[in-house]
């Protein structure tokens, strides 16, 4: 059975190595924007109407030959709070559940939300949760390359924008 959310963690070695973080902030902005002209205003993963700001979530699918991986971005989706968190499962616990003002809860709904969106029980989640972390410790080794798709030309601009702005500056 394919599951709807998953739980996919980031590679150390591709921390901040994204979308968001290769575009400019209104770079993004505008991408996001695009986006939001065809979006129902539901999550696209659990359908659940997303009443504060969706996160656009980006899609990656990676490769491994040998030693080397290749992490490609394929898609662009709103997705809710919980949703999110469950993709990013290692932030959600590591990261914002210890933030101050945060529900002490956070973790406990997130994984909640994992078994309802995927109709599974919490044995399966923590299977889950293993395996992707396993998945993540194997990844972590790797030395990886950035596809960025159809979105190569907007962050080779952006790119070229910051490097002669670091020239002017110097």
């Amino acid at each position: 059975m394919s599951k709807p959310l998953k739980i996919e963690l980031v590679p150390i070695p591709l921390f901040r190595k994204n979308l968001r973080y290769a575009l400019s902030s209104r770079g993004w902005q505008k991408i996001r924007s695009k986006q939001l002209e065809t979006h129902n205003g539901c999550c696209d993963v659990c359908g659940q109407e997303i009443e504060r700001r969706a996160n656009l979530h980006e899609e990656w699918e990676y490769e491994v030959e040998g030693k080397k991986g290749v992490a490609r971005i394929t898609d662009l989706k709103f997705v809710c709070f919980y949703c999110h968190g469950c993709e990013h499962f290692g932030w959600m616990e590591n990261v914002f559940a210890r933030l101050p003002g945060t529900r002490e809860d956070v973790v406990s709904i997130a994984i909640d939300h994992y078994c309802e969106v995927n109709g599974v029980g919490p044995e399966e989640f923590e299977a889950d949760e293993k395996a992707a972390y396993a998945l993540w410790r194997e990844r972590n080794k790797l030395e990886w390359e950035i596809d960025w798709g159809e979105y190569e030309p907007l962050v080779a601009a952006t790119a070229e924008r910051r490097r002669i702005r670091r020239e002017n500056a110097a």
